[in-house]
């Protein structure tokens, strides 16, 4: 029997994948959101058509946070999902057939909730902050990679460029005898607790998909601005949290975040909306460390963080099902801030028993 993994023998191998483990599959995964316009055109169907496209990965990410907890070895997950993620992006660049579309994008999600549940958990058991950070900030890096990529070439050759994931995948050889250390001993990995938390805090990250629709031209600048803030952010919040106390620093993000969306979505404030951006985004470098003090397992959080993105299709949907978008936007992000304070106040006590965990059988 191999012995469990630990930092300490493999830290420089296993950060490097953890960071890349989000950097490229985030690359990969929001790509395509670039070229809506194109996809809509080229395929001849409406944009509610061409979001579902878009927009499959985020279930596909709730089996991969399952598929994660049977693995054994450190390697294995991060070889099998960036060669996944690899194949079905150049794939994906020679096929004009929506239904084959959207299950191949399926299958980049169930790929890339492995591929962050690894990248987490790794990044949570080094407890260096500025790792935890660099891993989480893979999400902007990749939104910068995928919009740099998508100024300067088709469609086509963007998403054939996601083959990039294949070579990095042999770096999980280096680690593919090493044992998790958990599988067997919980199996399935998921916390009620951790999966609300990921869930209030995501929502300011995934109101943000209605920016290019009330900044019109605007959106670009603000976005490329803010997210290129966001990395030294996801560095920054998380050693900020760790010497003044994660709790407070959640209290804090959640209520600026409040502040801010008034001025970011009501009144159309430039500057506002980019500082919205990057706490928003930030914040889920502040939740790992926040969730470990919590005594939450770092196999957990992983999967939990997975699992709550399906808020990515709730929030978009909530707001335009309610309409008069930028005030939906305001009162969402406001109530989900409040619930989060509150949640991150009371919830572990509430929920400290009910994290599910489903033995793994021989």
């Amino acid at each position: 029997m191999h012995n469990p993994y630990t930092v300490r023998q493999y830290g420089h191998i296993s950060e490097i994948m953890a960071i890349i483990g989000y950097v490229i599959p985030t690359f990969i995964l929001v790509t395509p959101t670039f070229y809506i316009p194109y996809i809509s055109k080229t395929l001849g169907i409406p944009y509610y058509t061409t979001f579902i496209i878009i927009g499959s990965p985020y279930i596909g990410r709730f089996i991969g946070a399952y598929i994660y907890s049977r693995f054994r070895y450190l390697g294995t997950p991060f070889m099998l999902s960036m060669s996944v993620l690899g194949l079905t992006s150049f794939s994906i660049s020679f096929l004009n057939s929506v239904p084959i579309l959207i299950i191949l994008r399926f299958v980049i999600g169930i790929a890339f909730g492995i591929s962050t549940s690894f990248a987490v958990e790794v990044a949570v058991r080094t407890r260096k902050q500025h790792i935890i950070g660099l891993t989480t900030g893979g999400w902007a890096i990749g939104w910068i990679l995928a919009a740099a990529i998508s100024a300067v070439v088709p469609y086509r050759y963007a998403s054939m460029s996601g083959a990039v994931a294949i070579p990095l995948s042999a770096i999980g050889v280096l680690l593919r005898r090493v044992n998790i250390g958990h599988v067997i001993a919980s199996g399935f990995n998921f916390s009620v607790y951790g999966f609300l938390i990921y869930f209030l805090a995501f929502e300011p990250a995934f109101v943000l998909q209605i920016i290019p629709q009330i900044y019109g031209s605007a959106a670009f600048l603000e976005s490329e601005v803010a997210y290129f803030l966001a990395i030294p952010a996801y560095m920054i919040f998380p050693i900020m949290a760790k010497r003044y106390g994660f709790r407070k620093a959640l209290y804090s993000i959640a209520s600026i975040s409040m502040i801010l969306s008034i001025f970011a979505f009501l009144y159309l404030n430039f500057y506002a909306a980019i500082v919205f951006t990057v706490f928003g985004l930030a914040v889920n470098a502040v939740i790992p460390g926040f969730l470990r003090d919590e005594n939450l397992s770092p196999e957990k959080i992983g999967p939990s963080m997975n699992f709550s993105a399906i808020n990515g299709f709730l929030v978009p949907t909530i707001i335009y099902l309610i309409g008069s978008i930028r005030i939906s936007a305001v009162a969402i992000t406001i109530f989900s801030m409040a619930c989060l304070i509150a949640l991150s106040d009371v919830g572990h006590r509430i929920f400290s028993h009910s994290s599910t965990s489903v033995p793994h059988k021989a």
